[in-house]
């Protein structure tokens, strides 16, 4: 299957929006390659994904504290309601990063649709979900 052809079918499922995500943690849209050959010589090294922004870099050590008052009432909805989260009520609590990085790993929402949404940060935090 080309490029192309799994692009097409991805916009057939009805999804506009989305990225080619590599494992360097660094995304490039169709429009960033220069030609159809180099970007199927990419496919294997890339996935494709939709994101979501949820928070900004601007919040800086206080995006933890922010997704645990913002989703508190829904840790259900991202499979973290087996964990002690209240270390994110303060971001001067010793355990605060290594908590963060537990919400991190397991965090998943499953929407009703089906589709797999996982956290991933690097500066601003993300919600994605691989499509392929």
């Amino acid at each position: 299957m080309t490029v192309r052809e799994k692009i097409q079918e991805i916009e057939n499922k009805g999804i506009s929006d989305f990225y080619i995500w590599n494992s360097e943690d660094e995304y490039w849209q169709e429009s960033h390659y220069l030609n159809e050959d180099e970007l199927n010589d990419d496919i294997c090294d890339y996935s494709f994904i939709q994101v979501e922004i949820l928070y900004s870099d601007s919040w800086g050590q206080y995006i933890p504290n922010q997704f645990y008052i913002d989703f508190k009432e829904s840790l259900k909805e991202w499979n973290l309601s087996d964990y002690d989260l209240t270390e994110l009520e303060d971001s001067y609590n010793e355990f605060y990063w290594d908590t963060w990085e537990t919400v991190l790993n397991n965090a998943e929402w499953i929407k009703p649709d089906g589709t797999r949404w996982n956290l991933y940060q690097n500066g601003d935090l993300y919600a994605i979900h691989y499509i392929v």
